[in-house]
C-alpha cells in the first residue's frame, strides 16, 4: 500500500511542477489568476471569453517545450480553440518568466 501511496504522490508531484498558470473563468469572465502567465496573455483571453457562457479552469502547463493547454468546465470548441491560439502565441520563456500570482 506505501509504495502505490508514494508512486501516486511522485506523478502527482511531477505534473504539478510543470503547471505554469491556472485561470477561473466564471460567466466569461476571469475571476482568478494563479501562476505564471504574461498579463498580455491575461488581457487577449479576457477578450476571447467575453461575451460568452465559459465556466470552469483554463491551465497552462510546460510540455516538449511548449505550453500545453487544458480546459475544465463548460466552454464552446470555438472559443476553446481561441484560447489555445492566443497562448500559443507567445513562447514558454515568456511564461517562465514571469514572477508568480
Amino acid at each position: 500500500m506505501i509504495p502505490v501511496a508514494l508512486f501516486a504522490w511522485l506523478l502527482f508531484a511531477v505534473a504539478r511542477s510543470r503547471l505554469l498558470f491556472a485561470l477561473t473563468i466564471r460567466a466569461g469572465k476571469i475571476t482568478k489568476v494563479k501562476g505564471r502567465i504574461p498579463p498580455v496573455v491575461v488581457g487577449e483571453l479576457e477578450d476571447v471569453f467575453r461575451g460568452t457562457d465559459s465556466a470552469g479552469t483554463l491551465t497552462g502547463s510546460t510540455e516538449q517545450g511548449r505550453v500545453r493547454t487544458d480546459f475544465s468546465g463548460r466552454v464552446r470548441p470555438e472559443v476553446l480553440q481561441r484560447a489555445r491560439n492566443v497562448v500559443g502565441l507567445y513562447s514558454l520563456s515568456r511564461y517562465q518568466g514571469q514572477t508568480p500570482r
